[in-house]
């Protein structure tokens, strides 16, 4: 089963009887009786605890292996010959619910695995469960998890890296000279145009949306229009003409000399940009041009803040800064108090 982590997990607790172990008691050849585990889990452990989660166990049992396990794993967090599972887990000041992730088996498990944000049994569990994890217990099960949540956390430190080093790249004076030329033009008393295709047609719609409404203060509005908001036209001009024309033919219809293009493009080569540039070009109006590793090409732009990477979500959240610190730009200067 694929598990899907979409909060933030702080904690991790398992069982040891039938998750860390498989439950079963076992006699080597000198009589001697013991449990099994996988010491690969015991490598998952330190991992997890490595990596700055809260690990430990809440446990029924209370006997040799239990000690065993307090002295061989070192966790954070140790309860064993619990009774109520539930109730020991509410006195551990150190947790919360909403970040913990519990692996449990029985049926004593069921209130602590409903209580907390994530709640599974191993594949062989004896308690019917509707989170179920690919391994049975005593075969991994720590491992297991530590895939998952290491991995995800790994996906958003990757993520949170690359957007890093596309700021890092960030050059001031370009968001500086955008915005002192945008605000010129708007005191002559003109307007804002805004356009984009996909996610950086919402950022156009976001963006004009702050300027109208209000960013962080009460003000007066500002004039921005988003051409990628009105259905009727877009479609209609996408039907009778082409898709590429469906900025273009707005801006030939509202933008007049003076007036301000902000086009958003994360490739830099949506050809409806290209040309709706090129019909504000064609008006004198002033062109901002926002995009990825590829500029927008062509002369059409006076201003370009471009960044570089293939990364696309990380383009676009970088565009999304640039907006708003020109929406802040904007309003501290043009709002004036209401």
């Amino acid at each position: 089963m694929t598990m899907i982590i979409d909060d933030y997990i702080q904690t991790v607790l398992f069982d040891i009887d039938g998750v860390l172990t498989d439950g079963f008691m076992y006699v080597d050849n000198e009589g001697e009786t013991n449990k099994r585990f996988s010491y690969e889990d015991l490598d998952a452990f330190t991992r997890l605890k490595n990596a700055g989660y809260k690990v430990g166990f809440i446990s029924g049992e209370k006997d040799e292996f239990t000690e065993f396990v307090k002295q061989k794993f070192k966790p954070d967090i140790f309860v064993e010959g619990s009774k109520d599972k539930l109730a020991d887990f509410k006195t551990i000041k150190t947790v919360c619910p909403q970040t913990t992730f519990y692996v449990g088996d029985s049926k004593k498990d069921s209130g602590l695995l409903a209580y907390v944000r994530y709640g599974f049994v191993p594949k062989d569990a004896a308690l019917c469960w509707p989170n179920v994890l690919d391994v049975p217990g005593g075969q991994g099960v720590i491992a297991n998890v530590a895939e998952v949540v290491l991995d995800e956390r790994r996906s958003i430190g990757a993520g949170a890296g690359l957007l890093k080093a596309v700021l890092k790249e960030l050059d001031i004076i370009e968001i500086v000279s955008a915005a002192k030329a945008i605000t010129h033009n708007l005191r002559q008393g003109r307007r804002l145009l805004i356009c984009g295709n996909g996610g950086s047609a919402a950022q156009a719609q976001h963006m004009a949306a702050e300027l109208v409404g209000r960013y962080k203060q009460e003000r007066k509005p500002i004039e921005a229009i988003a051409l990628t908001t009105d259905t009727s036209i877009i479609t209609s001009l996408a039907n009778d003409y082409s898709f590429d024309k469906v900025f273009a033919r707005q801006v030939e219809a509202l933008g007049r000399h003076g007036d301000v293009l902000i086009a958003i493009s994360t490739s830099g080569k949506s050809k409806n940009i290209l040309q709706a540039v090129e019909a504000a070009k064609e008006r004198l109006m002033l062109v901002v041009g926002l995009s990825g590793q590829t500029p927008i090409e062509g002369a059409g732009y006076n201003i370009k803040v471009s960044f570089s990477g293939a990364d696309t979500p990380r383009i676009q959240e970088a565009h999304l800064f640039v907006i708003h610190q020109l929406c802040e730009y904007l309003e501290t200067r043009l709002g004036g108090c209401e």
